[in-house]
């Protein structure tokens, strides 16, 4: 029996997979914590351009999360045929912004609350929800030295 089509990825940190199908964006699988060096995911067989699929890297704090060969998102992200082997992803470095959603008139924090944060050119570039790093506390990983608007 021939071995599973897989995707052999390459990383010098601990992260997150995501794979979404490329032609309809649906979720084909996902790893929560890969630890660095080499490791494979298996997938079924499929070939870009009418298949195939695109990766989403989700970094440890003090990284970008990327989607495969370091574009910002799932339109611009490049399609992978499968299998593949060798894909080598470079996250980069990021700052933090953070801050805390309460209610205007209690006061009490609130959880739960979606952050989008845009680029000064209207970009899209992270987004994240309160109460994840704390009762109505939120953390995003930005690239340093931008302007966001949240």
């Amino acid at each position: 029996m021939p071995p599973a089509p897989q995707l052999r990825l390459i990383s010098s940190v601990s992260i997150a997979i995501s794979i979404y199908d490329a032609a309809s964006g649906a979720p084909v699988a996902y790893s929560p914590s890969l630890a660095s060096d080499s490791f494979t995911i298996t997938v079924p067989p499929s070939s870009c351009p009418s298949g195939g699929y695109k990766i989403l890297a989700t970094a440890p704090e003090g990284y970008q999360s990327r989607w495969y060969n370091d574009q910002d998102n799932f339109a611009s992200a490049d399609c992978v045929n499968a299998p593949s082997a060798g894909l080598s992803m470079t996250l980069p470095p990021a700052d933090v912004i953070e801050g805390d959603i309460t209610d205007a008139a209690t006061g009490l924090p609130i959880d739960g609350a979606v952050i989008y944060a845009f680029k000064s050119d209207g970009t899209f570039a992270n987004w994240t929800q309160s109460g994840f790093a704390g009762s109505g506390h939120y953390k995003l990983e930005l690239a340093p030295g931008e302007t966001y608007k949240l």
